[in-house]
């Protein structure tokens, strides 16, 4: 088995990108594994931000005395929400980039701010909870599209040895598909 998700910091996005525009699946044999949804988090005990609405979203995002978000998948959609709502020069100096999420999980750990917010996929909130950080909710689907990762046969593997490709791709849920599946 090939899993083309392996890889540095967005090189596996890009191979399976490449491999499901490039047609090398068998489209018969595709099917969307799971997605996972943008998340926001404080460190434990602060108190909650109102998540529900793109509203609601630009006033947290303003009230907020710090923004942490990293440098891929996750990160890039938070910048590209800030950008849509017309918050980046309001934001600009109170947003931290770090390189990965466990990075930036550990610097919304250490912010001693009493209104700091991180983002990150929402499993990853979770495996960070011994840093002093907790789920705050969870970004609306139609503001922050959820990461779909998606599998499929080969078309150039040989027969006796079939190959499966997972891609995460970026994509809103669609009404009724995977409404169970949120993370």
């Amino acid at each position: 088995m090939r899993v083309l998700s392996a890889g540095g910091l967005n090189e596996g996005v890009r191979r399976c990108v490449e491999a499901f525009a490039s047609s090398t699946l068998r489209a018969d044999t595709t099917a969307q594994l799971g997605c996972i949804s943008v998340g926001a988090a404080v460190p434990t005990g602060a108190p909650r931000y109102d998540l529900s609405s793109e509203s609601s979203l630009y006033c947290t995002l303003t009230a907020a005395e710090a923004l942490i978000h990293n440098r891929a998948s996750s990160g890039m959609k938070i910048a590209r929400l800030i950008e849509r709502l017309g918050l980046s020069e309001i934001t600009s100096t109170k947003t931290i980039r770090t390189q990965t999420g466990a990075e930036n999980m550990e610097a919304l750990a250490r912010r001693r701010s009493a209104r700091p917010l991180g983002f990150r996929q929402v499993t990853e909130i979770r495996l960070h909870a011994h840093l002093g950080i907790e789920l705050a909710g969870i970004l609306p689907d139609d503001l922050v599209p959820r990461t779909c990762c998606s599998a499929g046969l080969s078309n150039t593997g040989h027969h006796d040895e079939p190959h499966l490709e997972c891609s995460p791709i970026s994509a809103p849920r669609r009404a009724g598909e995977y409404s169970q599946m949120r993370v």
